[in-house]
Parts: structure tokens; sequence; C-alpha cells
């Protein structure tokens, strides 16, 4: 969303149309011209975005007006707050409260306004990270050990234009994550530009 300005400006006649798919990405593309995908390396057909990664993000500084030890964990709906993953703090501290979202829009919106610690896809937050409107909440990046992909229509009837948009989608991404490893070099993101190096 911060990118479509950019966007238009670039392609000033394609329009867009979204389909937001809960649950996992997974399936046909149908009649899209653009998808994204998560799949285990070498099995999943498309582009290469990045390896899937996560990293605990917060608003800046968030931890100076809340104690580490009574930070508030953002999850999506379903999320497992069981799971090893959502105890990454530094410190090794779990979180003692939680929100609870069935959207991931929101859960990155809560992050945004200081309510708490959300786990960032960054393959979606990378913007907010590269604009320092969210930094990271720990060194922890968590690889689940799948790879984004960028899946594009046959090529018989699709547009040449699809070709271009996929392009430019993969610069932006790339751009912001380079920014994000220059700001925050303790995450060491750049084993996940590469493809087939999941943990």
């Amino acid at each position: 969303m911060p990118r479509i300005t950019r966007f238009q400006s670039t392609f000033p006649n394609v329009d867009l149309r979204f389909q937001l798919i809960p649950g996992p990405v997974t399936g046909e593309l149908g009649d899209v011209d653009i998808a994204m995908r998560y799949g285990a390396p070498g099995k999943t057909p498309g582009r290469f975005v990045m390896q899937e990664a996560y990293v605990p993000v917060c608003a800046p500084g968030y931890y100076d007006d809340t104690a580490r030890e009574d930070a508030t964990l953002i999850l999506l709906e379903s999320d497992i707050p069981g799971d090893p993953q959502w105890t990454p703090l530094d410190s090794g501290q779990p979180y003692r409260n939680k929100l609870t979202f069935s959207d991931y829009s929101v859960v990155v919106q809560a992050a945004l306004v200081g309510q708490g610690v959300a786990l960032g896809w960054l393959n979606i937050v990378a913007h907010w990270m590269g604009q320092g409107r969210l930094v990271p909440a720990s060194s922890t990046v968590m690889l689940p050990g799948r790879e984004c992909r960028l899946q594009l229509r046959q090529e018989e009837g699709r547009s040449p234009v699809v070709s271009e948009v996929a392009d430019w989608l993969l610069q932006e991404l790339h751009a912001d994550l380079s920014a994000i490893s220059a700001s925050h070099p303790e995450l060491e993101l750049d084993s996940i530009m590469k493809p087939g190096n999941a943990a």
C-alpha cells in the first residue's frame, strides 16, 4: 500500500485489483496476473523474491514507554502463541500481554502506532522498516524454511506490462531490504536474498 503512489506514477495506465487470501497463500493463479506464493526451496515455481523471514518489530521508542517485561505481543488470530518463536526478546522473556486480530494489516497498524510488538513478515513490513517507522524489537530473525516467489500468468494472453510490474515490485522490495540491512546489520539479512539458503 505505501508504494501505490509511486506505482501509479510509473505505470499510469495500469489498474490494480487485489485478491487477498485469508490463511495459507496457495493455489492456482486463475485469472490473476501476478501472485505471491510460499513454498519449499527448489519446489516452488516463479521469480525468487526472498527467503521467508520474520523479525519482531515495534514502533521506535516503544520500549522507552514500556518495560520489556511488560511488552504486549500483537498476534494474528491464526498464530500459535505457545510456539517457541513467540518468546523472541533477546532476554528470552515471554510476552505478558497479548492483542489478537484476524487481519494482518491491523497487526501491522497496531505495531506502527505503538501498541506492542508484532512478528513482522519481512516482505510485508520491509517498507516501514526501511522508513524507520518500525524497528527490530530483537535481533532474532526466524526462517521457517520456505521461499517467497512471484508467479506470473502464463505467457499466452499475458500483457507485456505484467513482467515490467513484477520487475518493479522486486526492485522496490530489494531496495527496502538493503536499507534495513544497512540500518540493522545485526539482523544479517544478506543471506535471505539468495535462493536455497533457507534454514
